[in-house]
């Protein structure tokens, strides 16, 4: 770690503060990759409207980024892909989609009752059950939280 009245961070050093705050790296954090001040960080990152836009910038272009990734992913998996799942990946396969699906509707994702799960398990096995896709039983919505 640098000490008191050692140089400004150089550009180099902003650049890749940028990167690991868009990143979700915490100001100490940061510090600590650039053995640096979490205070010089702080202030290279938040003194001027420009610096914050850019971090806001390359934090959207990440979350592009993730985004293709994540869609591409999902999308590739097959029918014959979850078949190969054992129960145990596919439960906890199942939750994850279940937390995403609550986040992205900006619902909450803690203490789901039992209940409430066994009451998606068996809309889930209505549809998969179903013969006829056009009118397949919807999933529940809303769900409440114990």
């Amino acid at each position: 770690m640098r000490k008191k009245g050692d140089l400004p961070l150089t550009t180099e050093e902003i650049e890749r503060a940028k990167v690991y705050v868009a990143q979700g790296y915490s100001f100490r954090r940061t510090a600590r990759e650039l053995k640096r001040s979490d205070h010089s960080i702080k202030k290279a990152l938040t003194a001027f409207p420009e610096v914050i836009a850019e971090v806001k910038a390359i934090k959207a272009e990440l979350v592009d980024i993730f985004d293709d990734v994540a869609l591409r992913m999902v999308g590739s998996i097959t029918d014959d892909d979850i078949k190969k799942l054992n129960a145990y990946q596919r439960t906890v396969s199942g939750a994850i989609a279940v937390d995403k699906s609550r986040l992205l509707k900006g619902e909450s994702t803690s203490n789901i009752s039992v209940n409430v799960l066994l009451n998606v398990l068996d809309a889930i096995r209505q549809r998969r059950d179903h013969t006829s896709t056009d009118s397949l039983p919807a999933l529940p919505e809303n769900l409440p939280t114990d």
